[in-house]
């Protein structure tokens, strides 16, 4: 007896060609919905970056202190997280079109390169200038506040904020792939279904479990009536009549 799980690769081809124009339907279908949604529900956003520098105490004969680099190293780190605090966005936000610094936390990247006395400021936002505008004011923000508030001096700007040539955001390289997964995805789901709920399908399952209990002949013919029932409310008196035949 054939069980009901096995998987016959001749009939699953054969079900592959019979669908196939819903197979491609599937695929097709996805990729418009996406592709719609993509051009319409995600507008571009650019990114913005600048790059900050503790520059290290110099010598009067020119020669970099390296105790005070490594302690710059450290001050660095601790500078990333100080920079999403109120202290330094609440004057950016004051003259700018956002309403609350919430807002600009969620559009706010900084990062201090493993190693470094560098801080790299990146702001995202749909309108490429205005990104370009906020990472200016963020880090102009930063170095009065550093500046003001633990007399540290020697933060500067040493690359001005760059605007991204192509959008960050939406990924259409990830969008594509995303896609083409989902469409694959869902086309063996349908085969999945398709396969396994044909009615020789169902009957393998049927004998399997008539085989199993070992049911007399009149609690088959029940089991039977019931079982094809389910699944097959119409017509399925024609099925059990060819079943007692």
């Amino acid at each position: 007896m054939r069980q009901s799980n096995d998987l016959d690769l001749t009939e699953l081809y054969k079900l592959v060609r019979q669908k196939r124009k819903v197979l491609i339907f599937i695929p097709v279908l996805c990729s418009v919905c996406v592709l719609i949604y993509v051009l319409t529900g995600c507008p571009p956003s650019y990114q913005s970056t600048a790059v900050l520098y503790l520059m290290p105490q110099v010598s009067d004969t020119g020669e970099v202190d390296y105790s005070s680099q490594q302690a710059n190293t450290k001050l660095a780190a601790n500078i990333v997280s100080l920079i999403t605090q109120d202290a330094v966005l609440d004057p950016v936000v004051e003259n700018s079109d956002l309403d609350t610094t919430d807002e600009l936390r969620k559009i706010l990247k900084a990062v201090n390169p493993e190693g470094t006395e560098l801080i790299e400021i990146t702001v995202v936002h749909k309108d490429p200038l205005e990104a370009k505008q906020l990472t200016q004011a963020v880090s102009e923000s930063l170095i009065s506040v550093m500046s003001d508030r633990i007399h540290l001096n020697n933060l500067m700007i040493i690359s001005d904020p760059v605007i991204s040539d192509d959008p960050v955001f939406p990924d259409y390289l990830q969008v594509l792939v995303y896609t083409i997964a989902f469409c694959l995805v869902a086309d063996f789901l349908y085969l999945y279904i398709l396969y396994f709920s044909q009615p020789e399908r169902l009957r393998d399952a049927y004998d399997i479990r008539i085989y199993r209990y070992e049911l007399t002949k009149q609690e088959e013919q029940y089991y039977l009536w019931s079982f094809l029932h389910q699944r097959y409310p119409r017509g399925c008196t024609c099925f059990l009549q060819q079943r007692i035949d």
